[in-house]
């Protein structure tokens, strides 16, 4: 079949036959997943253009005696040919149940010919210089910007998502099981990401949540990738979720190695032979002693082999990649399992779908992009996206001061991240102890500048951190040691 033929099979399962009135709750879903764009033949893109209107305006599906309303100031004819090609999809009676197949086939060879497109058209600027609007486009780099845009929009389109939607007065049994549910869930652990700071959870009502924008904010070298890192570990090992990170800033081989760092200080805290786990440094830079080479050994395997923990999939970020890049990515990566939690490190590094005159501007439309894609992940199930995101420069000054505390205010760059982010969370250095005092643990504190269902906290939490493992903890609590489930190495 070529894309005329889905287009066509597509509207047939939608169609009234035999009088049936059609199947209105088709024609919903394949206004959100399918656009008229997506049509090949421009009759079936008008007819669905049609179909479309008279739902909008009458709540039910397109039946043939409408067509000539919609046509009334179309040239003669064409009204009948429209009534023609309408008799012509319905005979072919396609099946409900093939409606989906048809759909994502409709969107596949969408995305090959818009593809094709782009690259033909970037071909014609490079060459020859074209049109774009108002504007006349020539060049390698004008090439190479309306190429990258044009192929986010088809990320964009080609993996439309069903957005839910209803009558919330109708749905009062619906609301009671989704409580029960969540309910349940809370009480397992299973409905939020967990921190494993007790005094940030409470505040966030139990950890973060589905479809939240969590920022963790601060100056340079604070340690915010770190507290990422120690996030990613803790929902995969601790929690057992499944985690995907997109990495641009850090290379993908030092992110699997600070995880690994990190279960090794999990595995150790107590052990005399190795309390403070194995240094980031020394796995980068090969230098173990020879007589530490079992300890990696047995805290790769561990963490690989264990079969409570959660997937950890760690994905790295193409140059000029944009928010549809990273969404097209985790919807392929969700065909194999769903995620839980998503860290992107970090958004300030990633392109916006289309050039704007400022960086302010493309930062707020990636900030945009990334909360829907929080809230729209599988269809409305959500996942919490996480970031680091910097603080200005005086902000850092007043924090680090004056004030002791963020506030939204000292966000770098763009106002929207104040404004579309569920939660920020402020990281600072805690110059209350001299430096060295804890050997390689550096004091630290964090605070919440902005919690949007939730608690702030009233004080910041001094914790106590160490970079080598990125390992955060409460000052003055004790470690979290794991009870070693096979073997450990002599």
């Amino acid at each position: 079949m070529d894309a005329v033929d889905h287009g066509k099979h597509l509207l047939a399962a939608i169609l009234p036959v035999n009088g049936d009135g059609g199947r209105k709750e088709l024609l919903e879903l394949a206004l959100r997943q399918v656009s008229p764009e997506h049509f090949a033949d421009p009759q079936q893109r008008l007819l669905f253009q049609m179909m479309e209107w008279y739902l909008e305006n009458t709540g039910t599906v397109l039946p043939l005696a409408a067509i000539g309303d919609y046509l009334r100031s179309f040239p003669p004819g064409t009204a009948m040919q429209y009534e023609e090609y309408y008799r012509s999809v319905q005979l072919l009676g396609t099946s409900p149940e093939k409606f989906g197949y048809h759909a994502e086939q409709l969107r596949e060879l969408a995305a090959e010919r818009l593809t094709a497109e782009a690259f033909a058209q970037g071909m014609e600027i490079l060459r020859h210089g074209a049109q774009d609007g108002q504007d006349w486009l020539k060049g390698h780099a004008a090439a190479r910007e309306h190429v990258l845009s044009s192929l986010s929009e088809v990320e964009r389109t080609l993996h439309l998502q069903v957005a839910p939607e209803g009558d919330v007065r109708a749905e009062a049994m619906d609301v009671m099981a989704e409580y029960g549910r969540r309910h349940e869930q809370r009480k397992l652990g299973h409905a939020v990401i967990r921190t494993g700071l007790a005094e940030l959870d409470e505040a966030l009502g139990g950890g973060m949540q589905r479809g939240e924008l969590v920022l963790v904010a601060g100056g340079t070298n604070v340690g915010k990738t770190s507290l990422a890192v120690d996030w990613i570990w803790r929902a995969c090992v601790q929690q057992g979720k499944n985690v995907v990170v997109f990495t641009s800033e850090t290379n993908r081989l030092q992110v699997r190695t600070k995880i690994i760092a990190r279960h090794s200080r999990h595995l150790y805290a107590g052990d005399s032979r190795l309390p403070e786990g194995l240094n980031t440094k020394d796995l980068r830079g090969g230098n173990l002693p020879d007589d530490k080479t079992e300890f990696l050994r047995y805290t790769v395997n561990h963490f690989a082999e264990s079969p409570s923990h959660g997937r950890c999939w760690v994905a790295q970020v193409p140059r000029g990649a944009t928010i549809a890049t990273l969404d097209a990515r985790l919807s392929r990566i969700s065909r194999m399992f769903p995620a839980d939690l998503v860290v992107v490190d970090y958004l300030m590094l990633l392109r916006s779908d289309r050039k704007r005159q400022s960086r302010r501007e493309e930062l707020s439309e990636i900030v945009i992009a990334a909360k829907e894609m929080a809230t729209g992940y599988l269809d409305g199930r959500g996942v919490p996206l996480v970031s680091p995101w910097q603080m200005n420069r005086e902000g850092v000054k007043n924090a680090g001061t004056t004030r002791d505390r963020f506030t939204t205010e000292d966000l770098a760059e763009t106002a929207e991240a104040s404004c579309t982010a569920d939660i920020i969370l402020g990281l600072l250095p805690d110059g209350i102890e001299e430096a060295g005092k804890h050997g390689r643990e550096t004091p630290v504190k964090i605070g919440t500048v902005k919690v949007r269902d939730g608690e702030r906290l009233r004080d910041q939490m001094r914790l106590i951190v160490d970079y080598a493992t990125c390992y955060f903890q409460p000052r003055q609590s004790g470690g979290d040691a794991l009870a070693m489930d096979f073997g450990s190495p002599a």
